[in-house]
């Protein structure tokens, strides 16, 4: 087989490993001749300024966010929002436009895809998976910034109550930024969060669906030990005995979710608990499906269950 050029190497390098390379990088592990020859018959591309990309991957997102990072690292600038939620793995996939925090303001026109956001007062970068970000208690709050409606709510009740960063944090950062957008409506939502709820589902299900203004028997995140297990129920009501869940398919989604979830239900039975489960399509397109569902099941047992049975070791808020 005839040998790969010098060039040809770099190419397949550069596509085979799915990410971006500084040009003096490059250079200095194939020469300067191998990138001009690169360049010139278009196999690699420069996505940016000094940062080179395979000619096949200058539109995947991934590189982009990897591209912008290396881009500006140099300057002390970092990924931030959406970006920076990938990056600590908050969210599963980066962002089409890049959100980069920059010190001073930038000498080179940036183009469409990446978004310039200079702070009043500047986080220090963290070095994630080899890319520098903003601190993610700062990132929750630009991406709060640059997003609208559900999908800004969905990224801060994912963050935090995915155990990413404390609502604490978070709030300890939105004080800390000069411009937040609806600020009293994030400052609610992390109070909100500091009480226990740990999905954007049940975020929902719990404002939209099941307010406790209209169902003040409902307790939430409530916490037992059944059949020796430490379980959390999303919704509990005592006097009936019905447990709410509420199954996104990020969490349920999987066969071992789906097993785990009927023997959690079968334990819960054992002592006299009905699961009430409700997915994503339900919350959100059927609410008053859910609610009565719910309230005939409750009347149903109420008449038939007491408040006390077998099994359960423990019952806390």
């Amino acid at each position: 087989m005839k040998p790969k050029k010098k060039h040809e190497e770099l190419a397949l390098l550069l596509k085979d490993a799915g990410r971006p390379i500084k040009r003096d990088v490059a250079e200095q592990e194939f020469s300067e001749h191998a990138v001009r020859a690169c360049i010139r018959d278009g196999s690699v591309v420069r996505l940016l300024p000094e940062v080179l990309v395979h000619r096949s991957l200058r539109h995947d997102p991934t590189v982009r966010v990897r591209a912008a990072a290396l881009w500006m690292a140099p300057a002390g600038g970092a990924l931030t929002g959406r970006a920076a939620l990938w990056a600590w793995g908050v969210i599963k996939e980066p962002p089409s436009r890049v959100m980069v925090q920059v010190r001073h303001p930038l000498h080179r026109q940036a183009p469409a895809w990446i978004r310039p956001y200079r702070p009043r007062t500047a986080p220090a970068p963290i070095a994630v998976r080899g890319m520098l970000t903003v601190p993610l208690a700062h990132a929750v709050v630009h991406a709060w910034n640059e997003t609208r409606g559900e999908t800004a709510l969905a990224l801060v009740v994912t963050a935090i109550g995915g155990g990413h960063v404390s609502a604490a944090d978070v709030a300890g950062a939105v004080a800390l930024t000069g411009r937040v957008r609806a600020r009293r409506g994030l400052v609610a939502l992390l109070e909100e969060l500091v009480n226990g709820i740990t999905s954007y589902l049940e975020h929902r299900a719990k404002t939209r669906v099941f307010p406790p203004a209209d169902f003040p028997e409902l307790q939430w995140q409530v916490s037992m030990v059944v059949c020796g297990r430490d379980r959390t129920l999303d919704a509990f009501d005592p006097g009936s005995r019905t447990a709410l869940e509420f199954d996104s398919n990020s969490w349920h989604g999987k066969v071992e979710d789906r097993v785990g979830d009927i023997e959690r239900d079968a334990e819960f039975s054992s002592v006299g608990i009905l699961s009430l489960r409700f997915d994503f399509f339900a919350i959100f397109n059927q609410p008053e499906w859910c609610q009565t569902i719910y309230r005939n099941t409750r009347a149903e047992r109420l008449g038939a269950t007491t408040t006390s049975g077998p099994g359960v070791a423990a019952l806390t808020n």
